[in-house]
């Protein structure tokens, strides 16, 4: 089983960094890089498409897709550590879950942090069989370009009966990049257009699968109904290695598990006598 490992990037120092990455933590399985960016990168196992003029990083991804070869896909990005072990159980995982269906699995993040959406589990980081993605239309599609290119995948599988879980371990952590002047004016910019991008994002999710898993939520702000879950909350909305809780209460019970804590930490502080 090969695994194409997909590479949007603008910062050749970044992407060095997590191509070395993968070649530290990966071993004993058959794997391609596919870089898509406007600056050449070669090495072993390694593909690169030029793109000259950037389009968002899911048009990068659907480029990448259409000339990865592998028979799962897993993105990467140029801000992420990958700890050992991560593919082998990733691939593991998803042997194991699939249970012939259009799967997904998460590779889970040491921060503990997943992603949902309308109380539906969506992986931030999919491993994911080549034959569930052409099912699906597609990897990352392109109709989105900062935000929901993982969250419209998952939502793409669980429509026709598949399903969507995260690893047991967590293996991925998101750092600074180490960029040079330039690059740095390039990413103010690419920030700059962020709040704009995401907005627009965001309506065109609530247009696509509102109607369909979004009954009675709140949409006015992404936060309304893209909520991260913590490993302490998880704990209370889990079903296995997944979430499904498509239910505007979700976002209720959420809300009111963060003024809990919140009372909580406020009260230690308080009572904590401080030892002289």
């Amino acid at each position: 089983m090969k695994l194409s490992l997909t590479l949007p990037t603008l910062f050749p120092g970044p992407a060095m960094r997590v191509i070395e990455n993968v070649r530290a933590t990966v071993q004993g399985l058959d794997y391609e890089i596919v870089v898509v960016g406007p600056f050449e990168v070669s090495g072993p196992d390694i593909r690169w498409v030029r793109e000259e003029t950037p389009r968002g990083s899911a048009a990068a991804s659907a480029t990448a897709y259409e000339h990865s070869t592998g028979d799962v896909i897993f993105p990467l990005a140029d801000d992420v550590e990958l700890r050992p072990g991560w593919a082998t159980e990733g691939l593991n995982a998803l042997l194991k879950f699939e249970r012939s269906r259009p799967y997904a699995i998460g590779v889970g993040q040491t921060n503990g942090i997943i992603g949902t959406v309308f109380g539906i589990y969506y992986p931030f980081f999919p491993m994911v069989r080549r034959s569930t993605l052409d099912a699906v239309g597609g990897f990352f599609l392109p109709r989105f370009r900062q935000a929901f290119v993982d969250s419209d995948l998952a939502f793409r599988i669980w429509s026709i009966g598949g399903a969507c879980g995260f690893t047991e371990g967590n293996y991925i952590d998101r750092i600074s990049r180490k960029i040079d002047l330039a690059s740095a004016t390039m990413t103010e910019q690419l920030e700059a257009s962020k709040a704009a991008l995401a907005k627009s994002d965001t309506d065109a999710f609530v247009r696509l699968w509102g109607a369909r898993y979004g009954h009675g939520w709140k949409t006015d702000h992404y936060r309304d109904f893209n909520i991260d879950v913590d490993p302490i909350f998880r704990m209370f909305v889990a079903d296995g290695n997944t979430i499904y809780v498509n239910n505007a209460l979700f976002a209720e019970a959420h809300q009111r598990y963060l003024r809990n804590r919140a009372g909580l930490r406020f009260a230690v502080q308080v009572d904590v006598v401080p030892v002289v």
